[in-house]
């Protein structure tokens, strides 16, 4: 619980007995980021040793429809369930034999779904007399989790948690307003309630309860505050007292919306990582939380320290939306003079988060029409260092319905097929680093949105993508990062921002001898080759190549991975096809002629010179062998010519045995 919130700021204080009796621990204000603890995800070793699960949607609330529904037809004399359902609430009762079946070894399901009551015996909320205050229903979540782990899969528990009716009914203080004081709320989901407050507290508590019944761990979706903020709760009050002059503006004063966000942004990442610190002592509990909006890297809803709270969720084409990027490219077309593609902004997103996070983003990758479409997806994100979490249709667990607008089932049991090939490759991996990026958020926080773009964001993309290409081991980091964290792996720290680095960040390079090299916007007319004669020292270094492909055709994307405890280096090669990807909803499908092919992959074979000494071999035989299909390449020395005839390519080098 959240007794001591945040020390620096005065706190707010409200009645410990809120709405009828309702025990909770009084709200406490939102520190700066400054004296935030961030400790790094806890990341349980399953999680990292399968690099594709399976998301689902089988709702409790639509089983209680289902439900409803079938004593109406009974009464009609009709059949209870249509086929259809049928087929549905097979999925429901037996989703753990079913993603066996298909080959997942861990899924998401759905727990809580929007503002419905807990569907557990849940302890909060109490009365004054400590008695809990909910109808104490069945537990309808310990045998879900029975029923998966009977199956050897890992249960992940989807909670919604911004909404809950009951709780509003009875603290409807706790509900967030827009900036005109009207309720703030998801359409289809409730009202957003502020999770700063001591509905915060709630959350918490039953989080704990869901893994007492054995959930391998939890999901948070979303965005956990309304995007264009929270105001008339606990949390503007606290906005209020830490920024005296903006309190005297009105809530339609530009600059005042605009910290208020950032504010929110802060206090997010305050929430979600106590509500991990209770999970810690528990290495084998995974704590996933949605940062929807941090690939962006121009839209400052959420924080990087928000990805430090657990596992970071993400969406397979998030980085490119428009409306996540505010609109930036449609509102400011001359920009698009100097974007890189899109492939590139996607994969700067999973590189930023893994970095922060130190554990493998969670991408949702939803209604992939065709295997070679998802085939290529799965590669990007796990070329990059995520986990691919493959939606998959409820009627598709058990069966194979194949609605439009979901990935088919075939499909779906090859992609999983492809896990048990991935999972020993990968354990106990990681991307090789050199050099570092340097995105600062608090740069970017003091810009408008064009100028966001421009002097930061902008140019870190362009630079990532020009050290991309030439096959630079590199690494996308934040502020916090480049103030306290180990820079020893990296030769080299770029930033765009030199000029307005803090003490204790400059401190912290010197204290680790790393080269820094500025690259400062220069102006739009030849800005590609001012950062490549920038960044001639880096290019020039052999150390940064330990592997180097010769002629690698334009865009294709390589990754360096390596396994010491294993003796074991991966190289990862992906076309930059896979930002083509198409994905689909139910309610939204692609036609039949919408359906689109990949661009073909003709035989391309290039060079790869591999520098042994770099990569921690001394006189020892390499064996090579195609990851994917477990042919071998033979015993390259320093140089070996492989073909590339596919969208994805992962070679395997270790000691002969």
């Amino acid at each position: 619980m959240r007794q001591n919130r945040l020390k620096s700021l005065p706190t707010t204080k409200l009645s410990l007995a809120i709405g009828f009796g309702v025990l909770v621990s009084p709200a406490i204000a939102c520190a700066p980021v400054e004296s935030i603890p961030f400790r790094g995800a806890a990341v349980p070793d399953w999680y990292e040793a399968h690099r594709i699960h399976a998301h689902s949607r089988i709702s409790p609330l639509a089983y209680a429809r289902y439900k409803k529904n079938a004593q109406r037809r009974a009464q009609k004399g009709k059949p209870a369930y249509p086929p259809r359902i049928q087929t549905w609430l097979e999925a429901y009762r037996k989703a753990g034999a079913g993603f066996k079946k298909l080959g997942a070894p861990a899924f998401t399901r759905h727990i809580k779904t929007q503002d419905e009551d807990p569907i557990w015996p849940s302890a909060v909320p109490v009365d004054a007399q400590g008695r809990p205050q909910l109808r104490q229903v069945k537990n309808q979540v310990q045998p879900m989790v029975t029923e998966a782990h009977a199956a050897g899969r890992k249960f992940l528990a989807y909670y919604w948690d911004v909404s809950d009716t009951r709780m509003f009914k009875l603290n409807p203080e706790w509900g967030c307003k827009t900036v005109n004081g009207a309720p703030a709320g998801h359409k289809a989901k409730g009202q957003y309630l502020d999770i700063s407050s001591p509905f915060g507290d709630v959350v918490a508590q039953r989080l704990q309860e869901l893994q007492r019944y054995g959930a391998d761990g939890v999901y948070l979706d979303f965005r956990h505050y309304p995007p264009e903020g929270c105001y008339g709760t606990a949390l503007e009050s606290s906005f209020r007292q830490a920024n005296p002059r903006l309190a005297r503006r009105k809530r339609t004063f530009p600059t005042y919306q605009e910290a208020l966000k950032q504010f929110q942004a802060k206090a997010m990442a305050k929430v979600m990582n106590e509500w991990s610190e209770q999970f810690r002592n528990d290495p084998n509990f995974a704590f996933i939380v949605s940062t929807t909006s941090l690939p962006t890297l121009v839209n400052p809803e959420m924080t990087a320290d928000l990805a430090r709270a657990g596992i970071p969720k993400t969406e397979y084409h998030v980085a490119t939306r428009h409306g996540i990027n505010l609109r930036l490219f449609r509102n400011h077309p001359d920009l698009l003079l100097n974007k890189p593609s899109d492939a590139v902004q996607m994969a700067l997103g999973w590189n930023l988060l893994r970095t922060i996070s130190g554990a493998s983003p969670h991408v949702w990758i939803n209604g992939v029409p065709t295997y070679e479409q998802l085939f290529s997806a799965v590669g990007a994100v796990v070329t990059h260092g995520g986990v691919a979490n493959v939606d998959v249709d409820e009627l598709n667990i058990t069966a194979a319905v194949n609605r439009r607008g979901a990935t088919p089932r075939d499909v779906l049991e090859k992609i999983f097929a492809l896990d048990q090939q991935l999972g020993p490759l990968f354990e106990g991996a990681a991307p090789v680093r050199r050099v570092a990026v340097h995105f600062s958020e608090t740069s970017r926080n003091k810009r408008s949105l064009r100028k966001r773009w421009i002097d930061v964001a902008g140019p870190v993309t362009e630079v990532f993508e020009l050290l991309l290409d030439k096959q630079i081991p590199t690494a996308v980091i934040d502020d916090r990062i480049l103030a306290e964290g180990d820079l020893s792996v990296y030769q080299h720290i770029i930033s765009p921002t030199v000029s307005e680095l803090s003490e204790q960040q400059q401190k912290n390079i010197d204290r680790h001898n790393v080269k820094l090299l500025s690259i400062e916007a220069p102006p739009a007319f030849n800005r590609t080759r001012r950062y490549r004669k920038a960044l001639t020292p880096v290019f020039k270094d052999p150390a940064m190549t330990p592997v180097k492909i010769e002629a690698l055709p334009e865009g294709y994307q390589a990754v360096l991975w390596s396994a010491p405890k294993k003796q074991k280096t991966l190289l990862s090669i992906i076309s930059p096809s896979f930002s083509q990807v198409q994905t689909q909803t139910l309610a939204h499908p692609l036609s039949t002629q919408g359906i689109k092919s990949l661009p073909s992959t003709r035989s391309q074979p290039v060079s790869i010179e591999i520098d042994w000494q770099q990569l921690g071999y001394s006189n020892q035989t390499i064996c090579a062998t195609d990851g994917l299909t477990g042919q071998s390449l033979g015993r390259p020395r320093q140089r070996m010519k492989v073909d590339l005839k596919a969208q994805w390519h992962l070679l395997s080098f270790e000691p002969c045995s």
